[in-house]
């Protein structure tokens, strides 16, 4: 560990919570699993530690932020809610690595928005490995040229369905190939939709998978003809730093903190998340973070953007910053800007939200 020169210790209180079942975080007398183990529960739970943390410390009076990675975006949304409506007012809430609207993510039969949304993080991925010919100079202008396409010629012919020409289907199927590098034979075998697994798997060539979180790490196929084993690539990233982030903490934990536990840290809970309970934001638990045309389906709503929608309109001073990493695979950047165009937020306060990209994967602080 090294000192950080732009920490903000010194002008704020940072306080990381462990969600109950992980890190630290146990239950304890007559709570039961399900009284947190679960979207609305956990989000909560959350809120009681706040407002206990805020009025035990004086803190009423102090600028508040929220800040959420990844499923902490989803956590988020309803915890700003849940926060805003027992009057605790905050004055940002700061998204990395968004989800907040799952269909974004996966597909259902017919439902083609996830590839249109997709295909700007399979391009930027592209760019990063040089698989483009010509190579664009600068990724966020090619980025936003293929944007424009997406949600234009590609969606129009996605919208046309089996109803699309031969000839159409072929120009379109050469334009993503050229975006992606992806051969045009691959695009028409996958009916112009490209399955994520199988975008990691086949881009380098060379019998390596991309990750799914940060798409610039790779991994070797120890099973390339098992159709599943692109999903092994989504690790490709975290395995490579867990043990330094696992020692690294530990050692602070000791030798900084003087904080002796004899619990042990849970980093991430399997038994949590086969436990958790959507209630009316539910998607199956075999559809979550498996990415576009994964072949598993969605069931009930599970759009949590209203929640936050909500919060900021019953609290107009609240800002909202939403971080963006270019080679994020597991919550592609376009999906976080479909998902906010489209939460209902009124015009008046469209300009509290700001978004800023960073050349990195679904955690911005590797690089």
């Amino acid at each position: 560990m090294l000192p950080n020169a732009d920490s903000i210790l010194q002008s704020t209180d940072l306080v990381f919570i462990d969600a109950v079942g992980t890190g630290y975080s146990r239950i304890v007398g007559y709570g039961k699993p399900k009284m947190f183990y679960g979207i609305n529960g956990d989000a909560h739970a959350f809120s009681q530690f706040i407002q206990r943390y805020v009025q035990q410390n004086g803190r009423f009076q102090s600028p508040k932020f929220l800040l959420g990675e990844s499923y902490g975006t989803t956590r988020s949304a309803v915890l700003a809610r849940d926060l805003v409506g027992k009057g605790v007012y905050l004055d940002g809430v700061i998204l990395c690595s968004t989800v907040l609207d799952f269909t974004t993510l996966n597909t259902n039969p017919g439902n083609d928005l996830p590839y249109e949304l997709y295909l700007p993080s399979y391009a930027a991925v592209a760019w990063y490995h040089h698989r483009l010919n010509p190579q664009p100079p600068d990724l966020p202008v090619f980025v936003h040229q293929v944007e424009q396409f997406a949600g234009g010629a590609y969606a129009h012919a996605l919208f046309q369905g089996a109803a699309l020409p031969a000839a159409e289907k072929a120009r379109i199927a050469a334009q993503l190939a050229r975006y992606t590098g992806l051969p045009v034979a691959l695009w028409l075998r996958a009916d112009l939709r490209m399955p994520l697994s199988v975008f990691q798997r086949n881009l380098l060539g060379d019998g390596t998978s991309t990750g799914r979180f940060d798409a610039r790490f790779t991994t070797p196929e120890l099973q390339p003809l098992d159709p599943e084993s692109g999903n092994s690539a989504a690790g490709a990233a975290t395995t490579a730093i867990w043990g330094a982030l696992s020692a690294s903490f530990d050692d602070y934990l000791r030798s900084s903190l003087h904080y002796r536990s004899q619990h042990l840290y849970v980093q991430t809970s399997g038994a949590v998340f086969k436990a958790w309970d959507w209630g009316r934001y539910k998607p199956p638990l075999s559809a979550l973070a498996q990415g576009v045309g994964s072949g598993k389906t969605l069931g009930r709503v599970r759009n949590v953007a209203p929640a936050l929608a909500r919060a900021m309109s019953n609290d107009p001073a609240m800002q909202l910053l939403l971080n963006n990493g270019w080679f994020d695979l597991a919550t592609p950047f376009d999906a976080t800007n479909y998902t906010i165009a489209h939460m209902g937020l009124p015009q008046a306060l469209q300009g509290n939200i700001h978004e800023d990209y960073y050349t990195v994967g679904h955690m911005l602080y590797l690089n």
